[in-house]
């Protein structure tokens, strides 16, 4: 796998430009889609999250990757975990979520302490806790919950069974789980594009002087990791 460089931060000034609405349009204009095998629009699921009237809203990130010979999850958390990290905090600013959770697979646990430290990082720099400067200031805040090793997590239901202390099985959910619960489970993969989407569309708007096209083109605009 070959990344594009990545600078720490840079995507997270549309915070400060943008208000939770516009990042929504951004991302459909984008028409960036999810990983898990149903392309389901991205900017549509923030924008039906937004209006879900629940009190308490969370973002997960789906990092247990336990499909046999895979690793893109892996590379990601190892190479880029700010893409994921940066990503988590757009979907939460666009949808309104105060609380975040990693839940990462038990294979990876490894990993653990370099995440802590760097969500530290992002902790100490503002743009995770409380009063995160943007142009609506939120708060939001993200922790690493370590999987039990069971491949049934990728399944979101399955997951979210799991980080509420149960045994990790599937449930019955409708078409759109988050009208049921106030939860927005993401694929890691699908989540760290956006952060390189926003950076890319910051660019990709200074060279047009506009974003009203970016709907328009499917190869130019945001850059993705290669």
């Amino acid at each position: 796998m070959f990344f594009k460089p990545y600078p720490r931060f840079s995507a997270l000034e549309h915070l400060k430009r943008h208000t939770p609405d516009e990042i929504i349009e951004i991302l459909k204009q984008s028409k960036l889609a999810g990983y898990g095998g149903a392309f389901f629009p991205a900017g549509l699921k923030w924008q039906l999250c937004r209006q879900n009237p629940g009190d308490t809203k969370y973002i997960i990130c789906n990092a247990d990757e336990g499909e046999p010979g895979t690793f893109k999850d892996r590379v990601l958390l190892e190479e880029h975990p700010e893409l994921m990290i940066e990503g988590m905090i757009f979907a939460a600013y666009a949808i309104g979520a105060r609380h975040g959770a990693i839940y990462l697979r038990a294979e990876y646990s490894h990993l653990q302490k370099k995440l802590e430290s760097l969500l530290e990082i992002y902790r100490k720099d503002g743009f995770l806790g409380s009063g995160i400067s943007a142009r609506e200031p939120f708060d939001f805040d993200i922790y690493v919950h370590l999987g039990a090793g069971a491949y049934v997590c990728g399944e979101e239901t399955a997951l979210i069974h799991s980080m509420e202390g149960k045994r990790a099985s599937p449930a019955q959910k409708s078409i759109f789980p988050f009208k049921r619960v106030s939860k927005a489970s993401r694929r890691l993969s699908t989540m760290s594009r956006r952060s390189a989407r926003f950076r890319g569309y910051s660019r990709w708007e200074s060279r047009t002087g506009s974003s009203s096209e970016l709907k328009n083109s499917r190869h130019e605009g945001p850059e993705r990791l290669g």
